[in-house]
């Protein structure tokens, strides 16, 4: 698998629920399996909404400006890495690399 296993990623941490099914993304591409992810439950659900209405007061705290500097620097590590994001979108998706560039950058 070129990707492994993925998450869910809940409270700044990887999640996975146990004894559920992990369902394979098939690349377009080649065929072959790129990553797996977790059918989540609704344990996992409850786990990440209970994580954001916890986190919830903090965020709310921040200032506009506070808020934007996050996304600014959001938008910064995407531009910084858009190469790496056009090669997993023609991997998952069946896109020439120009096309996702495109698509990554707008």
């Amino acid at each position: 698998m070129k990707y492994g296993e993925l998450n869910n990623f809940i409270d700044g941490t990887s999640s996975s629920p146990v004894d559920v099914k992990r369902t394979e993304r098939i690349s377009p591409v080649d065929g072959n399996v790129i990553f797996t992810f977790p059918e989540s439950d609704i344990n996992e659900l409850n786990k990440a909404v209970n994580a954001a209405k916890e986190a919830f007061p903090q965020w709310s705290s921040k200032t506009i400006k506070q808020r934007a500097q996050i996304f600014y620097k959001y938008y910064e590590l995407l531009s910084k890495n858009l190469q790496e994001f056009a090669q997993i979108m023609h991997d998952e998706m069946g896109k020439n690399i120009k096309e996702a560039l495109q698509e990554a950058e707008k």
